[in-house]
């Protein structure tokens, strides 16, 4: 007996060794699944493919319940349902007469099951476990068709790398995917990058919210640097963003040099920004033109962000950096415009000269050879104070030279604009950087306003006009605060009117009316007293009286409008006494 069972033993072993060889030669054959476009096929079959053990469930997302229908209005809808031909009576005359002997003895039990059959159903039961158990919430159009899914929600599990790999595959076969809700999901550096680079695949993705995903090193902006994300509306709610993050935020927002022109809504209430970091956003609002509505609700923003805020709204004076770029584009601007064009068959990418490197043939002599550079012309930056180098830029600004001898100094600063050292640099090596202007240029930055003014020896512009939608409530703002945030909405009102007078003068067509700036503001629930603060009623008047496109601002309308909460703008603000922070 013993030998037997060894034999068995051997032959067993040999049939499962040959069956794992099989195994692993099946997995080898098998090919990458591609997606279809249908959400809850594709996601099990990549997870299966990744050999994760745990495939998170998909299910509708659970939304509360409708009115009730009265038990008479259905039989109604049936009675009206319900076919009136002969063929439709003889069907119901050939009916056996034993149903309703059956039917009789529950006609009162089925009253009651039609009564609480139409009662609305608030809960569900579930066990605990089963209620824990992480899922994926999807919404569609239409539940019977999987490629009609437009939001997927995700709340309290971590999202790792391999999800976000099943994700980089799934979405962007999703044509009407237009909300990704992350909340609660554990998200790290690492990840956050990887669902930046997954956005700019899915063109129809509109919506990200990232509520609830504190990072540690807060590096938010690589959902914003990406000039082809297609995300208009981004929520950081409860991120914990300090003010490194803001500064972060800051540069995704815009600077002088390149600016977000996708992004519409940003919503980073309940966080920690402060006055500095309150101080970074409203630096980016200098150049961003894009953005709508902005929610720093909850952010423990006293007076000093708001004076912030309100320089931005109405003028702002130019830094240093900020003068001396502004310098650079006006002239790399009025040389384009007077440097000769090339013909068509010559190739300037292959010689590497564009058209503001070639020398003008006038009657200073300032002709020379294509492509070779002049080493001896440099030019070198005075050496004077601030305020003598400001109004230097405003000079240079409105008296550009004229004649031979300004376009042959223009032609002097235009070979060394990419190289601020002077030094010689070979002609391939130049077109970098004046790319990069001739791109800022053709798109319009505000930096570029000609409605610049100088005051005080500083070079002012305009502020921020196409701000809509501005949240500072839950702060801790005093009257202070909000008189600064008056004369800024003061000076919109001032620079609107007068902007449309001067163009009702000078255009003969009919003219275009400019951004009127804020249409709404939120100050409630901080520190100022609403009843006792006349600032506060000013601005509610000034509010009011301008038009809304976006918010539909009407004397008759409920609390409802505006979702239960005061306003600037709307006549439901109310007083918030003795509460402070």
């Amino acid at each position: 007996m013993p030998p037997k069972n060894q034999q068995l033993r051997k032959s067993y072993s040999k049939r499962s060794s040959s069956s794992v060889v099989n195994d692993e030669s099946s997995d080898e054959k098998v090919e990458p699944y591609h997606c279809k476009g249908k959400f809850l096929e594709d996601f099990e079959a990549l997870c299966r493919q990744a050999q994760i053990t745990y495939i998170v469930p998909i299910v509708p997302r659970p939304h509360p319940p409708g009115t009730p229908v009265a038990a008479s209005s259905i039989v109604d809808i049936k009675d009206k349902a319900a076919p009136k031909t002969a063929k439709g009576a003889a069907v119901k005359e050939r009916e056996p007469t034993a149903q309703p002997q059956q039917q009789q003895p529950s006609e009162a039990d089925s009253g009651e099951a039609s009564h609480e059959d139409s009662l609305p159903k608030t809960y569900s039961l579930r066990d605990n476990l089963e209620y824990f158990k992480p899922k994926i919430q999807v919404e569609m159009d239409n539940p019977e068709k999987q490629d009609t899914l437009t939001e997927i929600l995700i709340r309290a599990w971590k999202i790792d790398r391999a999800i976000l790999d099943i994700f980089a595959q799934s979405f962007p076969t999703l044509e009407r995917l237009t909300t990704l809700h992350f909340w609660h999901t554990g998200l790290t550096d690492d990840t956050l990058k990887q669902l930046a680079s997954i956005l700019p695949k899915c063109p129809s993705i509109r919506a990200l919210i990232l509520d609830a995903n504190p990072i540690p090193f807060e590096h938010y902006e690589v959902l914003l640097t990406d000039e082809n994300s297609p995300i208009i509306n981004l929520s950081l709610r409860h991120c914990q963003i300090t003010e490194r993050g803001a500064s972060l935020i800051a540069q995704g927002l815009g600077t002088e040099r390149r600016q977000n022109k996708k992004l519409q809504t940003l919503n980073l209430a309940y966080n920690s920004l402060g006055d500095e970091g309150a101080e970074h956003i409203a630096r980016s609002l200098k150049f961003n033109r894009t953005l709508l509505v902005l929610n720093l609700s909850s952010n423990d923003i006293s007076d000093l962000g708001a004076q912030k805020f309100a320089e931005v709204l109405s003028k702002f004076p130019l830094t240093e950096d900020e003068l001396i770029y502004r310098r650079k584009l006006l002239l790399h601007s009025s040389i384009s415009e007077s440097a000769p064009s090339l013909p068509s068959g010559v190739g300037r990418k292959k010689s590497g000269v564009t058209s503001t490197t070639l020398p003008s043939k006038g009657k200073g002599g300032a002709g020379g050879t294509v492509g070779k550079p002049d080493i001896k012309e440099t030019t070198k930056p005075p050496k004077k104070d601030d305020k003598a180098a400001k109004k230097g830029a405003t000079i240079a600004e409105t008296k550009p030279g004229k004649g031979a001898a300004g376009k042959q100094s223009t032609e002097k600063l235009a070979k060394t604009a990419g190289n601020p050292k002077g030094s010689a640099v070979p002609p391939g090596n130049r077109s970098a950087p004046q790319s990069e202007l001739d791109f800022i240029i053709n798109d319009g930055i505000p930096l570029l306003d000609h409605n610049a003014e100088l005051l005080n020896n500083d070079l002012v512009l305009p502020g921020n006009r196409c701000l809509l939608s501005l949240n500072l409530s839950k702060n801790r703002m005093t009257d202070t605060g909000v008189q600064y945030i008056l004369k800024a909405i003061q000076y919109q009102e001032m620079f609107i009117k007068l902007n449309i007078s001067t163009r009702n003068l000078s255009s003969t067509t009919t003219p275009s009316i400019p951004n009127q700036g804020l249409l709404r503001l939120e100050l409630q629930r901080n520190d100022f007293i609403i009843n006792e603060c006349e600032a506060y009623e000013k601005i509610q008047t000034l509010l009011k009286n301008r038009r809304e496109p976006i918010f539909k601002n009407k004397d008759n309308q409920d609390e409802t409008s505006t979702g239960g909460r005061d306003t600037v703008g709307t006549p439901h603000a109310r007083s918030r006494q003795g509460v402070k922070h």
